[in-house]
């Protein structure tokens, strides 16, 4: 305030700070840096007042346009429905949105200064920070998937994908990174891995078709009983590729049976 400005003048002889004004001349808004100063005589007298000033209107401008850009990327940031996460070039972390803090239960003072790896399982963390720390140094995009904890301290599967940030004469400033959440897709993924690799141990030969009773997948056992690999027979109607005879009933009629008690069991050749 005016106030405490001529306070520090006269008790200290000298006050440096910034002032605003509007300037009658164009109406505009300036920011000077100002040193303001006492003069005093051979008694020790105040004579005068002289104020130096250093216009820093273009400077402040500037801040405050960035200020406000920031301010609208924190807007929609925090309203994304996806983790977002800024780094430095040092990829410490220097901002993460709403969502972030609502999957991993850390405010923004937790993980600002840090890096990201904390919150990652132990198990994905090292390749985790060495696949970053390559990307770093040659500034391309990044696209990795491991486990992160969240709120509860469970670790769920996730896909990270992040570019990097430059500034206007390319400058190097960090990364910026969106996470979701895949967890249920991969496990999903696995089971059926499992799955898959389970069929294809067992001793039994399994085929199975879609609706229109073309061939999807041919298993190890059934290329031994049949004589054909699932390469060559996997989209042929199963009753063209293979030819085989029911013996208890008609081809028609199984059929009928499988559609009313959704199985069919019997004996073919």
């Amino acid at each position: 305030t005016r106030q405490q400005l001529l306070h520090d003048l006269y008790s200290r002889g000298i006050w440096t700070g910034e002032l605003t004004f509007i300037r009658p001349r164009d109406n505009k808004r300036v920011f000077c840096f100002s040193a303001i100063s006492l003069l005093r005589d051979g008694n020790g007298n105040i004579t005068d007042i002289i104020s130096v000033n250093k216009d820093i209107t273009t400077k402040r401008l500037a801040e405050l346009t960035i200020r406000e850009t920031e301010g609208r990327f924190r807007n929609f940031a925090d309203a994304a429905p996806v983790m977002i996460w800024v780094s430095d070039e040092k990829d410490n972390i220097v901002y993460v949105n709403k969502c972030w803090e609502a999957f991993t239960g850390l405010g923004r003072e937790q993980v600002v200064g840090h890096s990201r790896i904390s919150c990652i399982h132990a198990a994905d963390a090292e390749a985790i920070r060495e696949k970053y720390q390559a990307r770093l140094h040659s500034r391309q995009p990044v696209k990795e998937e491991y486990r992160l904890q969240d709120k509860n301290g469970k670790f769920r599967w996730v896909l990270d994908e992040a570019v990097p940030r430059f500034l206007e004469e390319g400058t190097f400033v960090g990364y910026i990174g969106s996470v979701i959440d895949i967890h249920d897709r991969k496990t999903a993924e696995e089971e059926i891995r499992f799955q898959v690799q389970v069929m294809r141990d067992v001793s039994d030969g399994i085929i199975s078709t879609d609706l229109d009773c073309r061939i999807i997948s041919f298993n190890k056992a059934a290329e031994d009983i049949y004589g054909f690999t699932a390469d060559s027979i996997i989209g042929k109607p199963i009753h063209e590729a293979i030819g085989q005879q029911y013996i208890s009933c008609t081809y028609e009629e199984a059929m009928q049976q499988l559609q009313a008690n959704d199985c069919w069991a019997g004996e073919l050749y």
